[in-house]
């Protein structure tokens, strides 16, 4: 069998919360994040208009205080060092601002994608691109591929693999991306215990 190639989102599947919210609550902007946040995942926002106008409402906070929100995030573990076990087969792919989740990848010796900023004199100023999660498989090709997410903008990372998983361990995955996976999972031991058959 193919070793396969894991295509996982970070934001509230690694991690088992959403980070900027996290972040938010730092800056005493919690409940508007919030709301734009549901609305991403719902997919009643388009994730790039959305995404933007959540960075810009954070600018003000220090990238050091980022890093130190997502380092400190509680994560799915089991999961994680299940991953971690062949780490060369797994990419991080995440609509998150590179900058911000550099420490987090760095950490646990993982590959990524991300969202690019644009940074002056140490801070974000703003986003240059917003990934589109579907072209991880153009840069990261593969036989076999798994995606795991939990979005409305994980759905065409979920749609293109050849096992699209949804994922709902923090909050129900969105409807977008129901819709396109081919299985969906709401406890780690059951979604551990699945990939094991290809791991």
């Amino acid at each position: 069998m193919t070793a396969p190639m894991v295509f996982v989102d970070l934001d509230g599947t690694l991690t088992r919360t959403e980070l900027l919210p996290a972040i938010a609550r730092r800056a005493g902007l919690d409940e508007e994040m919030q709301r734009l946040t549901d609305d991403t995942l719902a997919g009643r926002l388009r994730f790039d208009v959305s995404f933007r106008r959540r960075v810009e409402m954070l600018r003000a906070v220090p990238i050091a205080t980022v890093h130190e929100e997502i380092l400190a995030a509680p994560v799915f573990e089991r999961l994680l060092s299940m991953l971690l076990e062949h780490p060369e087969r797994v990419v991080v792919v995440t609509g998150n601002l590179d900058v911000w989740v550099a420490p987090f990848l760095a950490r646990h010796g993982l590959r990524g994608m991300a969202s690019e900023a644009d940074v002056v004199d140490g801070e974000v100023v703003g986003v240059r691109t917003v990934l589109n999660k579907g072209t991880a498989f153009d840069r990261f090709p593969s036989e076999f591929s798994i995606a795991i997410g939990d979005g409305a903008n994980d759905a065409a990372m979920v749609r293109h693999a050849d096992l699209g998983i949804a994922w709902c361990g923090v909050h129900a995955a969105a409807r977008p991306l129901m819709e396109v996976a081919d299985y969906a999972f709401a406890r780690e031991e059951s979604l551990c215990r699945f990939l094991q058959q290809w791991w």
